[in-house]
């Protein structure tokens, strides 16, 4: 899981440059050959650090690509209703969730392990497919603009240069906003992202686990939970475009409350002890982990603005990857000296990941307040220059 998050969120640069030069269809397809590889490759595994490599890290990378050609293509042909056609295409990771969970434990039950890596070989791609039948709009200036804002983070400026190292040093030197770094604002997001993400994926990792072992589930219901989360989720990217576009409250206001209302529910889901009480924990979690997907590039947009989008994305990006990559291992550190426990061990790991993230929601709140602060402080300075204007207009007038 470390392996695939950590190349899901690093690939994402590699791939802009990849679509950037060969174009968003071969990327596509390329993550589809990619993952269908890696899923292959993993029926030779013996040991887990295969398996980490071929289902976690070649997988992850493939579809990376994937999801960001999709992501890209979709967004390009769209000019009005641009935000609403790409809040429904990211929905598909919500029935991506709500279908595969109880699909792979079927597969497991009747095809064992190797069968199950040859059938989902087969779905990824199908990937291909789909690759296949992405176009790209007829070209003009704002489509132009557009691709360029989303994939800019990996472009290169001046001539070619033959060596990886020195487009790597042109492009450090060229296209990274290095007045980002001194953004406080910008700075606090990314801290409070860090967080969100080193704890969003312990309840997709452990809570199917936890619901068998505590409270002795049957494992085809506990397999249904992480269907929960993904029709939840579905619900809750499309609520929060109504809530935004509704102005019930502010963009970083929402995007808290939604991180808070995940920590609590997290936290407190330690006294669930029936299938129903689990069920309406991974119904809240997924709801809110919608809105904090969806709202996730809102904030960001209205902290940098438009002009510095595609270097700030770029840097959450990596963040996020650094978060997938420490999160996991943590968490299965504390089930580890909770081991003695038995079946109750993984309740330390979903308090403390669970706090986590309501810290993460507590940090946003700061942001409107720090924006607060700053307006103030221009203010003061305006009555305070116009004041020294009307002085200096009295004493010429005198």
């Amino acid at each position: 899981m470390t392996f695939w998050g950590l190349s899901l969120f690093i690939g994402g640069p590699l791939a802009s440059f990849l679509c950037e030069r060969f174009g968003l269809r071969s990327v596509a397809l390329l993550g589809s050959l990619l993952s269908c590889a890696g899923c292959l490759l993993s029926l030779l595994a013996t040991s887990i650090w295969h398996l980490a490599l071929s289902y976690g890290a070649l997988m992850g990378l493939g579809f990376g690509f994937m999801y960001l050609s999709a992501i890209v293509t979709v967004a390009s042909w769209f000019e009005k209703r641009r935000s609403i056609a790409v809040s429904i295409a990211v929905c598909g990771t919500g029935f991506g969730t709500f279908l595969f969970s109880p699909l792979t434990t079927f597969l497991l039950d009747f095809y064992d392990l190797n069968g199950c890596f040859w059938i989902i070989a087969g779905i990824a791609m199908q990937g291909a497919v789909f690759a296949m039948l992405l176009r790209t709009p007829p070209r003009h200036r704002e489509t132009e603009q557009l691709q360029s804002a989303i994939l800019q983070p990996m472009k290169l400026h001046g001539r070619r240069q033959t060596a990886i190292i020195i487009r790597m040093r042109r492009w450090i030197k060229d296209e990274i906003d290095w007045n980002l770094i001194t953004n406080t604002t910008f700075i606090l997001y990314c801290v409070a992202s860090f967080l969100g993400g080193i704890s969003c994926y312990v309840p997709y990792m452990y809570l199917a686990d936890r619901a068998k072992s505590e409270s002795g589930i049957e494992p085809a219901y506990a397999a249904w939970l992480l269907s929960f989360v993904g029709a939840s989720n579905i619900v809750g990217r499309l609520t929060s475009g109504v809530l935004s576009y509704r102005k019930v409250a502010g963009n970083v206001v929402i995007y808290s409350c939604a991180c808070v209302a995940a920590g609590l529910g997290t936290a407190f889901s330690v006294w669930c002890t029936t299938f129903y009480l689990y069920a309406i924990y991974s119904s809240l979690f997924g709801f809110t982990g919608g809105i904090i997907v969806a709202m996730q590039t809102v904030v960001l947009t209205d902290i940098v603005g438009v002009e510095r989008i595609s270097n700030a994305f770029g840097i959450l990006l990596f963040v996020q990857g650094v978060a997938v990559f420490v999160g996991p291992p943590f968490a299965g550190y504390l089930i580890e000296i909770e081991r003695e426990k038995g079946p109750l061990k993984y309740q330390l790991c979903f308090v403390v990941f669970g706090l986590v993230m309501v810290m993460s929601g507590l940090l946003l709140l700061l942001i409107p307040l720090l924006n607060w602060i700053k307006k103030m402080t221009e203010k003061r300075a305006h009555v305070e220059e116009d004041r020294q204007m009307e002085e200096f207009s009295v004493i010429e007038s005198n």
